[in-house]
């Protein structure tokens, strides 16, 4: 299982560099990197050679000019491609951090009355506060604030998510 730490989002000038958007807290690793691994989903599509990378000014994202890509055509091919690492390349977090990876998939639990309310479909990264997207067991998406007044705990051991509801939360 490998962790998502960035997303190719266009195509930059004519010689087949490419925009990658950082999806970690950490973007300077971008920086020792030598080689992106390049996926649709979870399908591996290519990896390609950094021969330069550098960050686009005023903006949350890389150029990256690579061995593989010689002309914007090609660099096309990569739009839209999850950049991935191996699960034992991740930075260490520090208590209470978790990897966005982690958190999907796990149950939601109201933690008062102990009912299972569904599953963590995706976390959403909105500039403020991180929203956890729920696949609720009543057929409905539900957005929650990663933020302590909603999120009791977090036990990764149990793959579970404690949260605390207020009217018209869920």
């Amino acid at each position: 299982m490998q962790t998502i730490v960035g997303r190719v989002v266009g195509v930059h000038a004519l010689k087949g560099e490419f925009k990658v958007q950082p999806l970690t807290d950490y973007p300077e690793r971008f920086y020792s990197m030598k080689k992106l691994f390049l996926f649709r989903g979870e399908d591996f599509i290519t990896s390609v050679s950094i021969i330069n990378l550098r960050a686009l000014e005023g903006k949350d994202l890389f150029i990256v000019e690579c061995k593989e890509f010689t002309d914007s055509n090609a660099a096309k091919s990569a739009v839209g491609c999850l950049i991935r690492i191996p699960k034992e390349e991740r930075v260490a977090l520090r208590e209470g951090e978790y990897w966005i990876d982690d958190l999907i998939g796990m149950s939601v639990i109201e933690i008062e009355s102990g009912s299972v309310l569904g599953k963590v479909k995706d976390v959403i990264r909105n500039g403020g506060n991180e929203l956890y997207l729920i696949d609720g067991f009543d057929g409905k998406e539900h957005l929650i604030p990663a933020v302590g007044e909603f999120i009791k705990n977090i036990d990764e051991r149990a793959c579970s998510i404690y949260i605390a509801l207020i009217d018209g939360l869920w």
